[in-house]
């Protein structure tokens, strides 16, 4: 599979997936939704919010600390 990784920073998405279309999603969890392809198989899943997510996820796996300047991504799109 080939990944594709894409940020948006005016909406603090974080977007993982294979390029395919992906015509149904099911939300798995607070802003988290996996999207599946016609033959029920996950090809993309979606982070909203995601800076704040994956800061206090790494925070609250006793992870370094992540400087602020380091925390946010560069936007893709």
């Amino acid at each position: 599979m080939n990944l594709k990784i894409d940020y948006h920073r005016e909406s603090d998405t974080l977007w993982l997936g294979n390029g395919q279309p992906t015509p149904n999603g099911e939300d798995v969890a607070e802003n988290v939704t996996v999207f599946f392809d016609d033959d029920d198989r996950p090809n993309g899943v979606m982070i909203e919010h995601a800076a704040a997510l994956l800061r206090a996820i790494l925070n609250a796996a006793d992870s370094p600390a992540i400087p602020e300047s380091q925390a946010t991504p560069t936007a893709a799109g």
